[in-house]
């Protein structure tokens, strides 16, 4: 598993935050596409996100955006809204991803329970011994 930080919307090139919303949740994404790609994954292998946003009432756009980017595929998702991000940033993504090697594991545990392959991150088998 990966587990990144949090990711601001925070242009790399140089240090400041994206000027708006909409900008900060495509540059927080990119960030994030960025350290998956670092580690050789893809937002196809992120099996749950952390979403914190200054104002709920963002949520539709910053949803839209974020729809745009994992497309059909729904990983798990909490969506938070605080009082106060770092930088006083409007929008902060973290993710959990799973290598390439593990993917067909949550596919067969989705299949076996009859749920979505996100669902059932850890099924476990109680057995008597």
């Amino acid at each position: 598993f990966v587990f990144t930080s949090g990711q601001l919307g925070i242009i790399p090139d140089t240090g400041a935050l994206a000027h708006s919303m909409a900008a900060q949740t495509v540059q927080a994404l990119e960030n994030v596409v960025s350290v998956l790609k670092s580690a050789d994954l893809a937002l196809t292998n992120v099996v749950k996100t952390t979403c914190f946003l200054k104002n709920m009432e963002d949520f539709s756009l910053f949803n839209e955006i974020y729809s745009q980017y994992f497309k059909d595929h729904k990983p798990a998702r909490s969506c938070f809204a605080v009082a106060q991000l770092p930088k006083d940033a409007l929008v902060e993504i973290e993710v959990i991803a799973i290598d390439n090697g593990h993917t067909a594991l949550l596919k067969t545990c989705g299949e076996r329970y009859g749920k979505d392959v996100h669902t059932v991150l850890f099924p476990i088998d109680i057995q008597s011994t």
